[in-house]
């Protein structure tokens, strides 16, 4: 789910706090969903509704169906929520996401140099 606006400019700072905050992180690290900053200053909120309160925007929400995609820029703040479907259906997400060519990566990823 979505905010209903764009995202201010100075979410460009967080993000740049974010990576150096990654700074000394492995490349292991760096290229987890979880690493150890995850817990330590890397949500922007635990409570999406008291966020969008503080931002003073809404959260875009829709019924999602089998095959639905839904395409973001980076800078747009965004979550999900707990899967309540009824047939015990699960939500599967994939990230796309580029590599700088000058840094190593795992070429067995999948990756690829464009």
């Amino acid at each position: 789910m979505p905010l209903s606006t764009p995202v201010p400019a100075s979410f460009e700072k967080t993000e740049a706090e974010f990576a150096a905050t990654a700074y000394n992180l492995s490349d292991e690290e760096r290229v987890s969903a979880f690493n150890k900053n995850m817990n330590d200053g890397s949500f922007l909120s635990r409570d999406t509704a008291a966020y969008g309160k503080e931002a003073r925007r809404k959260w875009l929400i829709a019924e999602y169906e089998a095959g639905d995609v839904i395409f973001h820029s980076p800078w747009m703040v965004h979550a999900s929520c707990k899967n309540k479907d009824p047939n015990d259906r699960i939500r599967l997400a994939t990230d796309l996401h580029f590599v700088d060519p000058e840094k190593p990566y795992d070429k067995g990823d999948g990756f690829t140099r464009i």
